[in-house]
């Protein structure tokens, strides 16, 4: 993790990438989300890759991946730049890194540079979660085709991020959500 006062860091001696974002996925997932985004990682990792989980100006957050840090926890990790007021924390932008490596890859420092992108960004997955009631209308009737067709694109997309097998995927849906939604 990197603190700055200009905006995001980046590596120049190696490919720079994202993880991936803003894909819908299974609900079944929220009990599985480390072993989820392990794969998801090790998945997305190429060689010589450092991947931005996170680059986000600590003044705001919307949606916050947890609290911001305080005046003294930023001191603590060598931020000097930091004005005596309340949310000093307008002045430092967070990027968060991750990187894959063995003794055949990253063989040089990493070199970083600091860039004028004050962007946010982060690792986003939603989860959509189906209406767990009676259905007894005709509009129902059309939201549970709809969630099945959804679900289908979510367990895909699940596929394509971890490669699981899409039987194993199926599977755990079916044991998560209502019959009604069994495709």
């Amino acid at each position: 993790m990197t603190l700055t006062r200009d905006g995001r860091v980046e590596a120049t001696n190696y490919e720079n990438a994202r993880v991936a974002s803003n894909i819908t996925i299974t609900t079944f997932v929220r009990d599985v989300f480390p072993d989820f985004y392990r794969q998801t990682f090790a998945n997305a990792a190429q060689p010589n890759t450092v991947m931005t989980e996170y680059a986000w100006d600590m003044a705001w957050c919307d949606p916050c991946a947890g609290d911001p840090l305080s005046n003294e926890q930023l001191r603590e990790l060598g931020i000097s730049w930091l004005k005596e007021i309340p949310n000093a924390a307008r002045d430092v932008f967070v990027t968060r890194m991750h990187i894959q490596y063995d003794k055949t890859t990253f063989q040089k420092d990493l070199m970083m540079r600091i860039t004028d992108d004050k962007g946010n960004f982060q690792g986003r997955y939603i989860m959509n979660v189906p209406f767990n009631g009676k259905i007894t209308c005709d509009a129902g009737v059309q939201y549970v085709r709809d969630t099945r067709r959804r679900m289908q694109q979510e367990a895909k997309n699940l596929q394509d991020l971890t490669g699981w097998a899409r039987r194993t995927i199926d599977t755990r849906i079916r044991q998560s959500v209502p019959a009604v939604y069994q495709y």
